[in-house]
């Protein structure tokens, strides 16, 4: 199960087109039923990249071990041009942090991964 945090400093609410389209794609390159991706958005932060104020994102991608070097290559270019087609922050202010966790680390339905897959 996917969790997926986007932070911004944009002053923007999310619309439920965005969240929807943002799920989307991410469904598309991760892999997994949209069911199973849970996304975080948070707007009007005072967050930056570097020492200028321009608008910037900076999101966070974790999952139970399939996140690989290479695929993460792809799903960076695939978010950051979403992020900045639907947001317009170019991807040079677009920072992605890719985390595998560990199925005891993540809990959905009352109970761990690792032990919903009996392990």
């Amino acid at each position: 199960m996917p969790i997926v945090s986007l932070l911004t400093n944009l002053p923007q609410q999310f619309t439920t087109e965005f969240r929807k389209s943002f799920l989307e794609v991410l469904s598309k390159t991760l892999k997994k039923a949209p069911e199973l991706i849970g996304i975080h958005l948070v707007s009007d932060k005072n967050c930056t990249l570097g020492v200028t104020d321009e608008p910037a994102v900076i999101l966070n991608v974790k999952a139970v071990g399939f996140l690989s070097a290479e695929e993460n290559i792809e799903h960076a270019k695939v978010i950051s041009d979403f992020v900045e087609s639907s947001l317009g922050v170019p991807s040079r202010r677009t920072l992605i942090h890719f985390e595998n966790l560990q199925p005891n680390e993540v809990a959905i339905a009352g109970t761990t991964v690792a032990a919903a897959r009996g392990k």
